[in-house]
């Protein structure tokens, strides 16, 4: 659904000029050359978290928020659920109406 006409002949030029992703079934439908992969699921991948505790009493090192040991490095993990508290369009901002603070919010 478009907000305007103008944001539907917007989107139907770009689908015109840009090649979609990944076209199935087509031998020539990556243009990209793009692959998907899952790096780290957190229900089938647990064994390889750590907490801080655990790493502190095998001996590492926090250096800033990366643990170090013998040149190996545990990098934190970051939750998608908390980033959004640096999304700069989760706020408000001066001078907006009331259905632009409510745009795309959820009802139900």
């Amino acid at each position: 659904m478009f907000r305007s006409r103008r944001d539907a002949e917007i989107t139907l030029g770009i689908y015109r000029r840009v090649p979609v992703l990944i076209r199935e079934g087509d031998p020539d439908g990556n243009p990209w050359g793009l692959s998907f992969m899952r790096m780290f699921d957190m229900s089938s991948d647990s064994y390889l978290f750590r907490t801080q505790e655990e790493l502190s009493a095998e001996g590492w090192t926090l250096n800033g928020n990366v643990f170090e040991r013998d040149g190996e490095r545990y990098l934190p993990l970051y939750e998608a659920k908390m980033l959004h508290h640096f999304d700069h369009r989760l706020g408000t901002y001066e001078g907006q109406t009331e259905a632009q603070a409510t745009w795309g919010r959820c009802l139900g």
